[in-house]
């Protein structure tokens, strides 16, 4: 029942937003819900975008039942520091299913972010899947990121526009979260309303009876190591 309108500079879009133009109300909550607009434009057509902005906010704000659900998990399990959607598969996102090439050209500015932040102990590792609130829309408890917040942002500290599509602050940033939680003790948890699981299930499902034939045809067993052919390692990434 409280809203304040603050006026930002065009330079760092939602993530300056958040970490230079709210900065200083961060540490009067103890958990905070950040959503923001969300257009995707590069993705045509423009409705797959729009699709993954729509899942973004019911995965954070569904109802007023599902936002209580969330705010429940966080007071009843102190551990808890982040809680995030699922990643979008559909369309063009199919990619970021493939747990290495997800982290695109990203990786190492991510460990140069957690680097600079004092995050020495965060767990991650370019063989691992990234796990990251993608589209930078998710709930978290002011406590798990006290490293990224601790530093003085400012608005020259980001990629003036037009904004790349890969390898920037804003997409190291994007990509940070869970692991500065992890480095201060916190874990993180994927939160998502039964419709959109319905639908979650029901896509991952159709992709694994669309590569069942194909690991089958290939002779791929999931038992002891057999040599995969080169077409099946393109089709999987190379993995």
């Amino acid at each position: 029942k409280k809203v304040e309108v603050r006026v930002i500079e065009n330079r760092g879009r939602d993530v300056s937003a958040l970490l230079v133009g709210a900065a200083d109300l961060v540490n009067k909550y103890d958990l905070i819900c950040y959503v923001h607009d969300k257009k995707s434009s590069y993705m045509l057509p423009e409705t797959v975008g729009e699709t993954w902005g729509d899942e973004l906010f019911e995965c954070n704000l569904s109802s007023a039942e599902y936002v209580q659900n969330i705010i429940n998990e966080f007071r009843q399990k102190p551990h808890l520091g982040l809680s995030i959607a699922p990643p979008p598969h559909h369309a063009g996102y199919f990619f970021l299913l493939n747990g290495n090439h997800n982290w695109a050209e990203n990786y190492s500015p991510t460990v140069s972010l957690l680097k600079t932040l004092g995050a020495q102990n965060a767990p991650i590792s370019r063989s691992l899947p990234l796990f990251a609130p993608f589209g930078s829309m998710f709930w978290f408890r002011t406590k798990a990121m006290t490293k990224i917040f601790n530093k003085t942002w400012k608005y020259t500290d980001f990629d003036a526009e037009p904004l790349g599509l890969d390898a920037t602050i804003s997409h190291a940033i994007e990509r940070v979260w869970a692991y500065l939680a992890a480095d201060l003790g916190y874990y993180s948890m994927i939160a998502i309303p039964d419709n959109y699981f319905a639908a979650e299930f029901g896509a991952l499902a159709h992709y694994l009876h669309g590569i069942t034939p194909i690991l089958v045809k290939n002779r791929v067993s999931f038992g002891p190591p057999k040599v995969m052919s080169s077409s099946l390692k393109d089709l999987l990434g190379g993995h």
